[in-house]
């Protein structure tokens, strides 16, 4: 997912649109196996979004 997240922070400077939404509701789709972390979006809201920079 820190690729992804990469991936759309080009994808933004690019192109000047916004693909992260559509991958939001995307990864909403995905639960986890572990039901304490929820779903694909919010393991990416906590873990994933401030890491970005590191990549």
């Amino acid at each position: 997912m820190r690729y992804a997240a990469r991936a759309i922070e080009l994808a933004q400077e690019i192109s000047g649109s916004d693909p992260e939404p559509k991958f939001l509701d995307w990864l909403s789709h995905a639960r986890s196996n572990k039901s304490s972390l929820g779903t694909g979006k919010d393991i990416y809201l906590k873990n994933v979004l401030g890491m970005e920079s590191k990549l």
